[in-house]
C-alpha cells in the first residue's frame, strides 16, 4: 500500500502541468465530443483537456499559486512558449486556439515521455493553417516528410524539435515524429480510444462546466514516473494496482486547486482498489495520535479488517501472488510459537496508515512508522504477549507516561500485509489510546510521544484541519503530502539528478502548502478527489502556548542541549534560587538539581567517554561542574576551586576528536582542565591583568590562536600550552569596555572590538592594526553592542538607548532604526538567526514586563508585544520546521510561544 499510495505525489506534476491548459468558462454541460481525441493512443499515460488555453495561462500567471511557481525552470519555460504566441497578436491565432484541446503524454521508445496535441482546424485551410504554424515558430519548416498520404513538418522551439501534421480536420503537433505517426495510424483506424468501455464512462462523468478535465491511465502512468524515480518504488506496479483510468473535474481558485471525479475498474481487471468495494470509510481518527509534523501520510480504512484482507487475498489470488504472501505466513507460524491470524490479524480495527515525521533528506526510513487502530485491547495485549513469548525480546522502558517495548520480528510488516509496508523493518512498538504505534528507531516513537502529551497532533493542528476539509470527512484511502515538512521523502524517491532540481526549486515548492488524494468506495466507480493549495500561513504568526511552571524566576537564558538518545533538542534552566532543570521540548520538567550557585557564562555538552553519550559541563563561582543527562555528578567532579571564577567556562577540541580542554578563568589568571577535571600539564600561561574578554578558538592553516583581551587593553594571542603566539604592539586605550572577539575568515582581518566611553569603535587586529569607527555622538546613557542584526553573516554595531536603537554597519552607514522605544532594553538587543537574511531581535521592557520582537529591517512582529521578563530564546525546539519563543514571566513560570513561519 505504501508503494501505491506514496507514488500519487506525483499526479501533482500533472496538476501543474494541466493547469496551464484550463478553460475560461463553459456553456455547455456534456462533455461533448470532438475528432481530435481520436488521435490520441489508448496507451497515452495521462490526456489533458482544455479550452482556451491563452487567457487561461494569463490567468494562472497572475493567481498567487502561479505567481510561487514562477521561480521553476520549467514554469518559466512554458512562459516563454505563450510569450511568443501573444508576441504574434494575431487575432486568428487567438480563435484557432480558442477551442477543445487535447493533449496527452505517451512513453515511447527508449524510455522517453512525449507529449501529443490535439485539436480540430475549425474549419481552416490547408494554408491559413500552416501561416499560423509560421507565426507561432517564427520560421518556416525546418524539414517535411510525407506518411499515409500526409505532410509532416518538423520546426524548432527554444532548440527542441516539434512535429507538425494537418490531418483532415485534425491538427497535430508532438515533441515525437513517432506519435505523429501514431495519431495518423489513430485517426483512421476503426476503433478509437472513446470506444473503449472504461473510458468510455468516464468520458460521460466528465464535467465540462469545471475548469479542465483530467483523465489519468493507471496502467501506463507508472513508467513514465519511473523515469524520475530511482529504484526504490517501482511506480508501474504501483499504479497499475489502480486498473483502468481515472477522470478528474478541475475546479481552480486563486490559492487553490481542486479535482473531483471517478476511477474506474471493469470487471476483467485486477485492481487493488476493489479490496475496498462494499467497505465503510472512516474519519481519519488517526489525527488524533500523529504529530502536526507528520511530512507524509498514507492510510487506509475499511469496515473490519477481516472482510477488507478477504478481497485483498482475491486481489492478489488475480495478481497470482497469493501463493507467495500465504507462504510467508505459513513460514512465520513455523519459526515462531505464535500465528498472524490468531495473534496479530484478530485485534486489527478498521484503520491502517504509514506516516513519515519531518526530517533531514537522508531520514526517510528511519523517521517512518506505522499506525494500526485497535478492535479489542485486551486480545491485542494477548497477541503481543504471545510474540514477545516467541521472539524472546522483552524490553519495555518506561518514557514520559507511555511504555515503549519491542517485538524482535524484522521485515515482519511486509511479509504479513503486503510488500508496500517494507519501510518498516522493525517492530519498535508503543500502544496510544485506542492505537498502536509501530517504527524502526525508538526516536520517532518518543517524538510521537513528546507530541501528544504537547497537545500538538495533527487533529489539533489549524492548518491540517483546514485542509481536510476540503475532502470528504470519511476516506477509504487518503494520502497527504506537506510539501515543507517532507525533504526526506523526496531524499528517498529521487534520482540524483531529479533531487537536485528539487532542491533548487525547494523555496517556491514551500510556498505550497500541501497536497491530497482521497478515494471512496462506490461499486466500479471509486470517488476521486485531490487538493492542493497556497501556504497562506507563510508569513502569519500563529501563536500556541505551552507552560512551565519553576520554582522561582530566572535570570539567565536558557541554555539548547541535545538529548543524545531522540537526538531532540531539550533546555537546561537554572532559576533565581540557583535550581538547575532540565526540561523536555514538551515542557515536562525531566529533573532538577540544587547547584547553590550561579552558572558563569555558557553551559557546554562534551562526550567524556566518547561513546556518544553527552554530559553537560560549566563553571560556578568556586567549582568545575560535569554532571550526566540523569543530573548526576560525574566521576571527579564537581572540581572545587581555590579563587573565585571571572569569565564562562571554554571548551576546546582541538582536533575534533573529543580530548577536550577546558580553560578556566579566575581573574588575571587562566587554568586548562582535561575533561576528568585534572590541570593539563605544560601549560605556560603568564599572567597579566584581569582578563576581560574570555579566550577564544580561532583556527588558521592547522594552527590554533586562542585571542583574550586584559584589562590594560592589552591582547593576547596564545598558543595550545599558553605561550604568547603572536605579540601586538597596538593596545587599546584607557577606560576601553564591552571587549568582543571578531572573528574573520582571514587571520589578519580577525581580534578585538572594544569601546570607549565617548562611543568610539575601536578594533585591534591580529595584524596589529588598530581601526576606530565613529558612527554617532550621541547624549546621555547609551550602550553599543555587537550583533549580526539582519542575519547577513557580518557583525553590525547596535547603539541603543531609551529612546531608540540604531544599527549601523561596519562602513558607518544606518542599516535599521528602531524608533520610540521608551524604556532601556534589560538584556540589550537579543539576535536569532531564523535563516539567511533573516532575523528576530528581541527589547524587553522589565519594568511593563512586555516583549517586543522585531525582525531584520526593524519592524514589529505580529503578536508582539508579548507578556515576559526574562531573557529570551528563539529556536525550532520541536524541530518541526517552526520556531519557538521561550521566554518567563514574573511568577516563576517558563513559556514555549510557537511562532509560525
Amino acid at each position: 500500500m505504501r508503494k501505491l499510495i506514496i507514488a500519487l505525489i506525483s499526479l501533482v506534476l500533472i496538476g501543474l502541468v494541466g493547469y496551464v491548459l484550463i478553460p475560461i468558462e463553459s456553456k455547455t454541460k456534456n462533455f461533448g465530443y470532438s475528432e481530435a481525441l481520436n488521435a490520441i493512443s489508448p496507451k497515452a499515460s495521462f490526456i489533458i483537456r482544455s479550452d482556451n488555453i491563452i487567457d487561461k495561462w494569463r490567468e494562472l500567471s497572475n493567481s498567487t499559486i502561479g505567481k510561487s511557481l514562477s521561480n521553476i525552470k520549467s514554469y518559466s519555460a512554458i512562459q516563454s512558449v505563450f510569450s511568443r504566441i501573444d508576441s504574434t497578436q494575431n487575432k486568428f491565432i487567438s480563435s484557432f486556439l480558442n477551442q477543445k484541446v487535447f493533449i496527452a503524454g505517451v512513453l515511447t521508445a527508449g524510455n522517453q515521455l512525449n507529449q501529443i496535441v490535439a485539436f480540430e482546424n475549425k474549419g481552416a485551410t490547408q494554408e491559413q493553417v500552416k501561416g499560423c504554424i509560421e507565426s507561432i515558430f517564427g520560421s518556416k519548416a525546418l524539414s517535411s516528410k510525407e506518411y499515409e498520404n500526409n505532410t509532416i513538418d518538423v520546426y524548432a522551439l527554444n532548440e527542441t524539435k516539434i512535429t507538425f501534421a494537418h490531418v483532415g480536420k485534425v491538427v497535430l503537433f508532438s515533441t515525437s515524429g513517432i506519435l505523429i505517426e501514431e495519431g495518423i495510424r489513430e485517426l483512421s483506424a476503426e476503433r478509437h480510444l472513446p470506444d473503449h468501455a472504461g473510458f468510455k464512462k468516464l468520458l460521460k462523468t466528465a464535467d465540462i462546466r469545471a475548469d479542465g478535465n483530467f483523465f489519468i491511465n493507471f496502467n501506463q502512468i507508472g513508467g513514465c514516473l519511473n523515469l524520475y524515480g530511482n529504484n526504490y518504488i517501482d511506480f508501474s506496479k504501483s499504479f497499475s494496482q489502480f486498473g483502468g483510468w481515472a477522470e478528474l473535474d478541475l475546479n481552480s481558485r486563486d490559492q487553490s486547486w481542486m479535482l473531483n471525479g471517478f476511477s474506474f475498474i471493469s470487471d476483467s481487471s485486477s485492481s487493488y482498489l476493489n479490496s475496498f468495494s462494499g467497505e465503510k470509510a472512516q474519519s481519519l481518527s488517526v489525527s488524533s495520535v500523529l504529530p502536526e509534523n507528520t511530512g507524509v501520510l498514507s492510510y487506509i480504512s475499511f469496515s473490519n479488517f477481516s472482510s477488507y484482507k478477504e478481497k485483498y487475498n482475491q486481489y492478489l489470488s488475480q495478481k497470482q501472488i497469493l501463493y507467495k504472501h500465504q507462504k510467508n505466513l505459513l513460514n512465520i507460524n513455523k519459526k515462531h510459537k505464535f500465528t498472524v491470524e490468531d495473534d496479530f490479524y484478530s485485534w486489527i480495527g478498521d484503520e491502517i496508515a504509514m506516516f513519515t515525521v519531518s526530517g533531514d533528506e537522508t531520514s526517510f526510513e528511519r523517521n517512518s512508522g506505522l499506525i494500526i487502530k485497535i478492535s479489542d485491547l485486551d486480545k491485542a495485549k494477548d497477541g503481543l504477549r504471545k510474540i514477545h513469548e516467541s521472539t524472546g525480546v522483552q524490553s519495555e522502558t518506561l518514557y514520559q507516561t507511555l511504555v515503549i517495548n519491542d517485538l524482535g520480528l524484522i521485515n515482519f510488516f511486509p511479509l504479513v500485509l503486503g510488500e508496500e509496508f517494507k519501510s518498516i523493518s522493525g517492530s519498535k512498538y508503543l500502544v496510544i489510546e485506542d492505537y498502536i504505534v509501530f517504527a524502526n528507531d525508538e526516536s520517532v516513537l518518543k517524538h510521537i510521544v513528546n507530541f501528544y502529551l504537547r497537545g500538538k497532533t495533527l487533529v489539533k493542528n489549524f492548518q491540517f484541519n483546514q485542509f481536510y476539509s476540503q475532502f470528504s470527512t470519511e476516506s477509504n484511502l487518503f494520502y497527504y503530502y506537506n510539501f515543507k515538512l517532507a525533504n526526506n521523502y523526496f531524499g528517498s524517491l529521487l534520482k540524483n539528478n531529479q533531487l537536485e532540481s528539487y532542491r533548487a526549486n525547494k523555496d517556491s515548492l514551500n510556498k505550497l502548502q500541501a497536497f491530497g488524494f482521497q478515494i471512496n468506495a462506490n461499486k466500479k466507480l471509486f470517488f476521486t478527489n485531490a487538493y492542493i493549495n497556497y501556504n497562506t500561513f507563510e508569513g502569519s504568526q500563529n501563536i500556541s502556548l505551552i507552560e512551565v511552571k519553576l520554582d522561582t524566576t530566572y535570570s539567565i537564558r536558557p541554555f539548547i542541549v541535545k538529548n543524545h538518545y531522540t537526538k531532540e533538542k531539550e533546555l537546561l534552566i537554572q532559576d533565581d534560587n540557583n535550581m538547575l532543570y532540565l526540561v523536555n521540548n514538551v515542557g515536562k520538567i525531566i529533573w532538577k538539581k540544587d547547584l547553590k550557585e550561579p552558572i558563569v557564562g555558557s553551559i557546554q555538552q562534551v562526550d567524556r567517554y566518547k561513546n556518544d553519550k553527552l554530559q553537560y559541563t560549566f563553571v560556578t563561582k568556586n567549582k568545575i561542574h560535569q554532571i550526566d543527562r540523569k543530573s548526576r555528578d560525574v566521576e571527579g567532579y564537581p572540581v572545587k576551586l581555590k579563587e573565585p571564577v571571572t569569565k564562562g567556562l571554554v571548551v576546546f577540541d582541538y582536533d575534533q576528536n573529543r580530548n577536550y580542554r577546558m580553560l578556566v578563568t579566575q581573574g588575571k589568571h587562566i587554568h586548562n582542565f582535561n575533561i576528568d577535571g585534572k590541570v593539563v600539564k605544560g601549560w605556560n600561561f603568564i599572567s597579566g591583568d584581569n582578563i576581560v574578554v574570555e579566550p577564544g578558538l580561532i583556527q588558521v592553516q592547522d594552527k590554533d590562536y586562542i585571542v583574550l583581551s586584559d584589562e590594560s587593553g592589552r591582547v593576547r594571542v596564545l598558543n595550545r600550552k599558553g605561550e604568547d603566539r603572536i605579540k601586538l604592539n597596538n593596545q587599546f586605550p584607557p577606560q576601553t569596555n564591552n571587549y568582543s572577539i571578531w572573528k574573520n575568515n582571514a587571520l589578519s582581518n580577525s581580534g578585538v572590538l572594544g569601546t570607549d566611553t565617548n562611543g568610539i569603535i575601536y578594533f585591534l587586529k591580529l595584524a596589529d592594526e588598530m581601526e576606530t569607527f565613529i558612527v554617532k555622538s550621541f547624549e546621555g546613557d547609551f550602550d553599543i553592542e555587537y550583533k549580526d542584526f539582519n542575519g547577513d553573516g557580518t557583525l553590525d554595531f547596535i547603539i541603543l538607548n531609551d529612546q531608540s536603537v540604531q544599527v549601523f554597519k561596519n562602513n558607518k552607514k544606518i542599516d535599521a532604526t528602531i524608533s520610540d522605544v521608551e524604556f532601556k532594553p534589560a538584556y540589550g538587543v537579543e539576535t536569532f538567526q531564523l535563516d539567511e537574511n533573516r532575523t528576530v531581535n528581541i527589547l524587553t521592557d522589565k519594568n511593563e514586563m512586555k516583549i517586543y520582537g522585531y525582525d531584520e529591517k526593524g519592524n514589529l512582529l505580529n503578536s508582539f508585544p508579548i507578556e515576559g521578563i526574562s531573557p529570551s530564546l528563539i529556536t525550532d525546539i520541536d524541530n518541526n520546521k517552526s520556531y519557538d519563543l521561550i521566554v518567563g514571566d514574573k511568577l516563576g513560570s517558563l513559556y514555549i510561544y510557537s511562532l509560525e513561519n
